[in-house]
């Protein structure tokens, strides 16, 4: 089975899931409060980017505890492939400690499916970990992880 085609086998017939979209740069960690970055398209005037994931981060897990019922959990499989994969690296632990507060009955498991980056060039000549740091720098003003 390819991606979220395995959800709907038998196995995960009683089972929600729920697929959050990566969107912010920074594996939903930065917590930029000015911004890093001014970005012209075109002849468009400039505009700011805030890298702001956390806040994205634990708006989907307060929404998804409050009004979803992620609280009556038993089980959560809590996953990520690709830059989600290291996504779920960097979060695993808080979001076992947030379902262990708030949904203490619950078994939380973490897999980070494909996210897995050599010391080496890119096709694009980059060496991806430190694209990756790159990445980091420009999303904190500390750390937020």
């Amino acid at each position: 089975m390819e991606g979220t085609g395995l959800f709907d086998a038998p196995r995960f017939a009683n089972h929600t899931v729920v697929y959050a979209k990566y969107c912010d740069g920074g594996s939903w960690t930065g917590a930029m409060s000015t911004p890093p970055i001014n970005v012209t398209v075109g002849s468009d005037p400039p505009f700011a980017l805030y890298f702001r994931g956390r806040g994205l981060f634990d708006g989907l897990f307060d929404e998804l505890l409050t009004n979803r019922g992620l609280d009556k959990a038993t089980e959560l499989l809590y996953a990520g492939c690709s830059a989600g994969g290291l996504t779920t690296y960097i979060h695993a632990d808080a979001v076992a400690a947030t379902m262990k507060t708030r949904a203490p009955g619950a078994t939380v498991v973490a897999l980070a499916d494909a996210m897995f980056s050599l010391n080496h060039l890119d096709f694009n000549q980059v060496i991806t970990p430190q694209a990756i740091h790159l990445v980091f720098s420009l999303v904190h003003e500390g750390v937020v992880c």
